[in-house]
């Protein structure tokens, strides 16, 4: 039945026909039928002109939507389907943030995040790039994020400038050092004499030993034993500086004490009543 044009210049003089009915009818079951009711698209958002292509396109674009939706879910590590219902997916939008495990003090200070369905805000400190000078006890390091930093070396920490033995951030030292301490003492023209030294702030590795009698000057050197400090003397008797000449042959020994030496002189009597001797105490490590 096609559309039939309706009368509308009705009066209370007309009549109802037989045909007047059936008109009226035919184009009321014809509007029952949504193809057949045209529909204009002011805003230019639909494609369809009629009302059942317009309901048969919205539900396209309906299947579409959800169809994203649901794959945007999946990465979001959510399974998700076009045919989930639009509380289940919203549902499902919501638990995205429920398997994340970071705490506001893993996420940089000012920083927002969701966890647990809820926006946070990170507290964590920026600490920025900071300089380590190493020093000689532990140095604590704050907690917090670092953009980088500097651990500052020194071309000097070489074995070299280290005390012998010493570690230092894992550069053994072979540096030995060295004490020195001198000074003088009278002696009387007795022989074998006792001398003793506690001056000393080490324990001697060697000592000299320097005497000036009469116009000639004698001395006599000892060294020492490290660990054992039993001591032995390099001359055991005074020498003269000339060459050949020797004078005296009594024992010199000498023992290395914490703060300086004891010794007995030489068997042999000075020259003059008194002389004064001079001795130069050494120790290297």
């Amino acid at each position: 039945m096609a559309w039939q044009t309706p009368k509308t210049n009705w009066t209370s003089a007309d009549g109802v026909s037989d045909a007047d009915m059936n008109r009226i009818e035919g184009n009321i079951a014809l509007l029952r039928q949504a193809a057949n009711i045209q529909i204009a698209d002011a805003g230019n958002v639909i494609a369809a002109t009629n009302v059942e292509d317009a309901l048969q396109e919205l539900y396209g674009n309906t299947v579409t939507g959800k169809g994203k939706i649901a794959s945007a879910l999946a990465v979001m590590n959510q399974t998700a389907s076009s045919s989930d219902t639009y509380d289940t997916l919203a549902n499902k939008i919501k638990a995205i943030s429920t398997d994340a495990n970071a705490a506001v003090g893993n996420v940089l200070s000012g920083k927002t995040f969701y966890q647990g369905g809820v926006k946070r805000t990170g507290t964590m400190p920026n600490r920025g790039a900071p300089t380590f000078t190493p020093g000689t006890s532990n140095q604590s390091i704050a907690a917090g994020y670092y953009s980088g930093g500097t651990v500052l070396g020194d071309p000097d920490l070489v074995a070299d400038n280290i005390r012998n033995g010493v570690n230092i951030f894992g550069v053994v030292g072979n540096c030995k050092r060295y004490f020195q301490a001198a000074g003088n003492i009278t002696l009387s023209k007795a022989a074998s004499q006792s001398i003793s030294v506690t001056s000393c702030t080490f324990q001697p590795t060697f000592v000299l030993l320097i005497c000036d009698d009469y116009s000639t000057r004698k001395y006599i050197a000892f060294k020492g034993t490290i660990g054992s400090w039993t001591a032995d003397s390099m001359w055991a008797t005074w020498r003269q500086t000339v060459t050949g000449s020797y004078s005296g042959f009594g024992s010199a020994n000498i023992t290395f004490t914490s703060n300086g030496f004891t010794a007995v002189s030489p068997n042999e009597t000075l020259y003059y009543s008194t002389e004064n001797l001079a001795w130069l105490a050494v120790r290297t490590e």
